[in-house]
């Protein structure tokens, strides 16, 4: 578990397709262990190539920028996607366009078997540690070790260690189990050589890679005053720190900046202010020159206040004006029972996903109709909300425009800026056309009659793919998808078929098959619960590591009850995980927003938790007497991997439609123990379990 989530986050922010296709290197995993647990018997010593694999993913992602492929070409389709993931490759002609397609399938490929033959030989090392212990025990054990593996990696993230500190752990733990350990450490000790001499500037949040870099009076010059810093995120531009106050010098940032932080200012006067994306305080430097009596700062990423209140060149976090909030703003909308007279939503895009195991983007929520409306909550009578976007498609300015006109049941003023190619949408009493006329500068910002109408379904709460142009399932994945899904296809046929000929019926196993369909709707639960409590309680690092590390406790304790009990039937399991599943679809997760916080963890954590204990109880039972127990725990990976392709789907039909879904799988599973033959796990039919 620690490999796999420091492998998904250094490949999301040094290769950057892999922030948008992040759950590539999880399915790459689960494929990995799966077929490595499979292998168990095998006299081929597989983990014996742990080291080397590794290290060569490692070394590829460590020197990605010299290799080329931090910014690949990638065919876009209908997700928009903000920032310099292609590296600005332009498609001029057909011939460019097979080959940026070559490059990007090539990259995506070859990285995507490194990861897999480096889980691979994991999985065989696991596979063969299960089978010194009964089924359960052994399944009790892994997930108490995966356990400790969130854990560790949440402390690094806290903590702030780069890469290099990451692997040294990991590398270390790994020598414990090598069998040649001389040559293991010396391919470990050579590959963090390697990356120590790389370059080592960057920092690291618990969301991003960043980088920052002063901006010089005189461009070009290093030795002219500094005026401010860029701040980068993931190799991918993000923000700047700005002198705008009066006196500061001119530069052509600043210039361009001014007007921008100063629109809002046009239309109110306020006293009390909520900027929510703070960043490094450019907004909440703007609010303190406009006479702000009282500005609430919401920021998600500590670093990034760190580096405002350490660097900012007006100090707005240093001022008693001010106070911080290191939240997420969705949450902060539900904790929060202020009124302010103006909110700035900053320049907010998140540029990573809320999870690894998520298609949805970190931002996502903050961006949904019922946030929009939470945030009118706050608003006093009388009002005004600033929204500013950088805006490349006419399609989603027309999404922000029928947001917020539903939202806040007025047409908002869209103002096209100069600065960062964004748009700024002003809702608010004096927000219209008649309160510029005069105004030459704002009229001739004005884009109302430029905004098509184009008629995109609106983000929600179920659906909240604000960068997604439809329902549907993008070029670039869906593609992407079919061809990695092929090739695992074609490498898991060509392991399983080298097993030895008595478990060549591996893929005709009636319990292999019911254990593969649990791992994929297990899967679906897990996706579900970790949107819903993100929901509920804010897409927090934090949060995301309590979820995670709640729903391995759920599995624990389900465990514990099958050891226990030793349920002698699974029928009252599966009606009960039904119930759950179809009580989670109808009942969305706003409905418990209102309550206050002790009484909506306890209801949301029965309702979105029930879930994974009943499931838990389900591949408990069935695994608690198998005989082969790698090859049936291989078998629920490489359902996972399913499943972790299926979650793909609630960008067409919306994030309950998981639980559908899953319920699907369930049932199909039950019609396994059902088919002839198969009657439902009792004494008596137990040694069938065993036949693997």
């Amino acid at each position: 578990m620690y490999f796999e989530l420091i492998v998904i986050r250094w490949l999301s922010s040094e290769i950057r397709i892999f922030a948008y296709l992040k759950n590539l290197p999880l399915i790459a995993s689960f494929l990995g262990l799966g077929l490595g647990c499979a292998l168990a018997k095998r006299r081929i010593n597989v983990f014996s190539f742990f080291p080397l694999s590794i290290c060569t993913l490692c070394l590829v992602i460590a020197f990605s920028a010299q290799l080329g492929i931090t910014f690949l070409p990638f065919p876009i389709g209908d997700y928009l996607i903000v920032g310099d993931v292609t590296g600005g490759f332009h498609y001029s002609t057909i011939l460019n366009k097979l080959w940026a397609l070559s490059k990007f399938l090539g990259v995506i490929v070859a990285i995507f078997s490194l990861c897999v033959g480096t889980f691979l030989s994991l999985g065989q090392k696991l596979g063969q540690a299960m089978e010194q212990f009964p089924p359960l025990s052994a399944y009790t054990i892994n997930i108490l070790g995966s356990l400790s593996g969130v854990l560790g990696f949440s402390l690094i993230s806290w903590v702030g260690w780069p890469p290099l500190a990451w692997f040294s752990i990991g590398f270390a733990l790994a020598v414990v189990f090598a069998d040649k350990r001389k040559w293991t450490v010396l391919i470990f000790s050579a590959t963090l050589l390697a990356i120590s001499a790389g370059p080592q500037k960057a920092l690291w949040s618990p969301y991003y890679r960043i980088d920052v870099a002063p901006m010089h009076a005189e461009e070009g010059d290093s030795q002219s005053d500094i005026v401010g810093y860029n701040l980068n995120v993931n190799h991918d531009y993000h923000q700047r720190m700005l002198d705008l106050s009066d006196g500061s010098r001119e530069i052509k940032a600043t210039s361009r900046a001014r007007p921008y932080y100063n629109l809002p200012y046009r239309f109110a006067k306020p006293e009390l202010v909520l900027v929510v994306g703070a960043g490094s305080g450019n907004d909440v430097a703007s609010a303190l020159r406009h006479a702000a009596e009282y500005v609430e700062a919401v920021e998600i990423d500590p670093l990034i206040l760190r580096l405002g209140k350490e660097l900012h060149p007006e100090k707005p976090y240093s001022s008693s004006k001010v106070h911080i909030v290191n939240d997420d703003a969705r949450a902060f909308f539900k904790k929060s029972h202020k009124k302010y007279d103006l909110i700035v939503f900053g320049l907010l895009d998140s540029q990573t996903l809320l999870s690894s195991m998520s298609s949805i983007r970190l931002d996502n929520y903050i961006y949904t109709l019922e946030s929009l409306k939470e945030a009118r909550n706050h608003l006093k009578y009388g009002g005004t909300v600033s929204l500013s976007f950088a805006l490349v498609e006419t399609w989603i300015q027309e999404r922000f425009y029928r947001i917020l006109q539903e939202a806040f049941e007025q047409e908002p003023l869209c103002l096209a800026t100069p600065y960062d190619a964004g748009i700024s949408y002003l809702v608010g009493p004096t927000a219209n056309r008649n309160y510029i006329r005069g105004q030459t500068d704002l009229e001739t910002m004005v884009i109302n009659d430029r905004i098509p109408k184009t008629q995109t379904p609106l983000p929600t709460d179920d659906w909240p793919f604000l960068y997604l142009r439809s329902r549907s399932i993008p070029f670039a994945y869906w593609f992407t998808l079919s061809i990695l899904f092929l090739f695992s296809a074609i490498f898991t046929k060509k392991i399983l078929s080298s097993r030895p000929a008595s478990k060549s019926h591996f893929l005709k196993s009636p319990l292999l098959t019911y254990m593969f369909l649990l791992g994929a709707g297990f899967m679906l639960i897990e996706v579900k619960s970790i949107s819903d409590l993100s929901l509920l309680f804010g897409s927090t690092w934090i949060v995301n590591s309590v979820v995670i590390s709640a729903i391995l406790l759920m599995i624990l304790l389900a465990n514990f009850f099958v050891i226990k009990l030793t349920p002698q039937s699974v029928s009252w399991v599966c009606l009960a995980l039904t119930c759950v599943l179809a009580i989670n679809y109808f009942l969305r997760p706003d409905t418990l927003a209102g309550l206050n916080f002790y009484l909506k963890s306890i209801l949301g954590g029965a309702i979105i938790g029930l879930p994974v204990f009943f499931a838990g109880i389900l591949f408990a039972t069935a695994f608690r007497d198998v005989k082969d127990v790698p090859t049936a725990f291989g078998a629920n990976l490489l359902g996972a991997l399913v499943g972790g392709i299926l979650e793909h789907l609630s960008m067409v039909y919306g994030v309950a439609f998981l639980n559908l879904l899953a319920l699907g799988l369930y049932l199909l599973s039950m019609c396994v123990l059902y088919r002839p033959g198969w009657l439902m796990l009792t004494p008596a039919t137990r040694r069938i379990t065993g036949n693997v």
